[in-house]
């Protein structure tokens, strides 16, 4: 079966200071990509004979930009990823087309790149699938069946909104799947609108040019807040998520004033 694929890099102006840096290791790491690669943004085109730019024009919200440069792109499968998610390992091409393929042959609507949260249960070695209700799993970045995600997307939507209630409006439907062990590596290097300061360091040591005029790196409360932050959600992550329910409702209870 041919694969009909893309790959979107999903951005806006206002991280464009971000496509040279990504675009440096995205090239490093998967040289002779043999997919079509699109660049989705506002108005502000990236200038590389590779990348096809796809602008959504004014940024009124993130869904509603993001609905935009889907409906231009023809592919039925995409993968789509984040201008600050810097890939940092080699990807190989024929475990890419592989994911494709099982998406066409058992309909799949979503694979979420890595297992965060884990599966309800393994269809093979490395795919997990993620069963009816489940929370998060719809996710930004991943595999998708591109007129499904058309149809998941609502106007005025953020990405965290998508990815908690876009989670609960796939409720009734099969078809949402995840992969271990992620078919690359990165890092997510931009948080609240700064560098992470250990990935700002992974830059500067692998010759990555970063340009500082634009966003400032992490420090002070800010940096420790971040890394709390994270280490919370790797832990709830890890909470089996019928038991996570469980506690959620127990804690609404506790907290109920009448």
């Amino acid at each position: 079966m041919p694969l009909d694929f893309g790959i979107l890099i999903l951005s806006c102006d206002k991280y464009s200071d971000m496509w040279n840096p990504f675009f440096q290791l995205f090239w490093q790491n998967w040289k002779n990509c043999p997919y079509p690669v699109y660049l989705g943004s506002n108005t502000v085109r990236f200038q590389d004979d590779r990348i096809i730019t796809v602008l959504s024009g004014e940024d009124k919200d993130w869904s509603r930009s993001f609905k935009s440069i889907l409906q231009q792109i023809p592919h039925p499968y995409l993968l789509v990823w984040l201008e600050d998610f810097f890939i940092t390992s080699p990807v190989n091409s024929q475990n890419i087309a592989r994911y494709v393929q099982f998406m066409q042959e058992h309909k799949a609507r979503h694979i979420q790149p890595k297992c965060q949260p884990v599966p309800d249960d393994w269809i093979c070695e490395d795919i997990g699938i993620y069963g009816k209700g489940r929370p998060y799993r719809a996710n930004v970045v991943g595999f998708w069946e591109r007129n499904y995600l058309l149809d998941l997307l609502l106007e005025g939507e953020s990405p965290w909104n998508f990815e908690i209630l876009g989670s609960y409006r796939t409720a009734y439907d099969d078809g949402f799947y995840c992969l271990h062990p992620a078919p690359f590596s990165w890092i997510n290097v931009v948080e609240k609108g700064s560098w992470v300061p250990k990935h700002f360091t992974y830059c500067q040591q692998h010759g990555i040019e970063i340009d500082l005029s634009k966003r400032h790196v992490l420090k002070g409360g800010k940096k420790w807040q971040s890394v709390l932050q994270m280490l919370y959600f790797d832990s709830v992550i890890k909470i089996p998520w019928k038991l996570r329910l469980k506690l959620m409702n127990v804690l609404r209870k506790l907290i109920i004033t009448y």
